[in-house]
């Protein structure tokens, strides 16, 4: 039976409900986003008469993997040495952060989506959420 190795990525977002711009985010951590849009440049929320929320996005390629922990290590290398800048930046600026998993399988073959330490001290330490976002084929 041919094994379909799971596909996972991770995001870690800094969302902003104002007029931070991201340009100025962007300066003050020192790292390049992968993706970015400021809440004025963001569609009207069907929800309240205002823009949606304003963004800053870092995120691991899709890695062919079983276990969520070897994504997890990827996104904690590349912000490691900003964890700093970043809490202090959404202090400032009135933001949060999230880290966004999103596995990608077929099923039967199932990712492992365990959670470690130095993962979880990251999410602690920023006073941040996860959130999954699973796409499965059958």
């Amino acid at each position: 039976m041919k094994t379909n190795t799971p596909k996972i990525s991770i995001q870690c977002n800094l969302s902003f409900d104002n007029d931070t711009d991201m340009d100025i985010i962007t300066k003050e951590i020192g790292i390049t986003p992968t993706s970015y849009k400021n809440k004025k440049e963001q569609r009207k929320s069907p929800l309240k008469n205002d823009n949606l929320e304003g963004f800053w996005s870092i995120e691991t390629e899709k890695i062919e993997t079983f276990y969520l922990e070897d994504v997890t290590k990827i996104m904690v290398e590349k912000i490691q040495s900003y964890l700093i800048k970043i809490k202090d930046i959404v202090t400032k600026y009135k933001g949060t952060v999230d880290f966004l998993i999103i596995p990608d399988f077929t099923l039967p073959d199932t990712p492992a989506l365990c959670f470690d330490r130095e993962f979880l001290d990251v999410v602690k330490f920023l006073n941040a959420t996860i959130q999954i976002d699973m796409y499965i084929d059958k």
